[in-house]
């Protein structure tokens, strides 16, 4: 009877840690995809503020024109003398500079929407896991070219077929 306890308790003991071996791995997993989704939202939003601040940039140096140069030209009236239609176009270069700047900005949301023309791939490389946009597919070479961020900054790099994660 005590060999039958003590065999039922280590089947019974062997069971569980199976059980949690596997909900250990698929924790791991769970983390993994985590990590991936960040590293993509990180990626977007570094992308997303770099193209907004430099619309907010282009914004500014229009309104500088438009507004503060053209103002002291029409402030200056000597300026005016010999040329009096200057003052009106740094008003119109600087408003159609400040216009642009905008538009940079509003294109700055495309960074979090995903395309379906935009193919996104998360990969192995030097022992870490990235992800990144594939630009071009070396098919001679077996490789795809991807542009990621690496070291905080943005890079292009060849990654075999194989170090594809799904």
């Amino acid at each position: 009877m005590k060999k039958t306890t003590t065999i039922l308790i280590l089947i019974i003991f062997t069971l569980n840690l199976t059980a949690q071996n596997k909900s250990n791995f698929a924790d791991s997993i769970k983390i993994d995809n985590l990590t991936t989704e960040l590293n993509d939202i990180n990626y977007r939003l570094d992308k997303h503020h770099s193209q907004y601040k430099k619309g907010l940039k282009v914004f500014l140096i229009g309104n500088i024109v438009g507004v503060g140069i053209s103002g002291l030209l029409y402030v200056n009236q000597a300026v005016n003398v010999n040329n009096p239609k200057l003052p009106i176009t740094f008003s119109i270069l600087g408003g159609i500079t400040s216009l642009i700047g905008v538009g940079i900005m509003i294109d700055s949301d495309k960074w979090f929407v995903k395309s379906k023309n935009q193919k996104i791939a998360t990969f192995y490389y030097q022992g870490k896991k990235y992800q990144g946009e594939i630009l071009r597919t070396d098919t001679e070479n077996k490789k795809y070219i991807v542009k990621t961020l690496y070291n905080g900054k943005e890079v292009e790099v060849q990654i075999n077929f194989s170090d594809i994660v799904d």
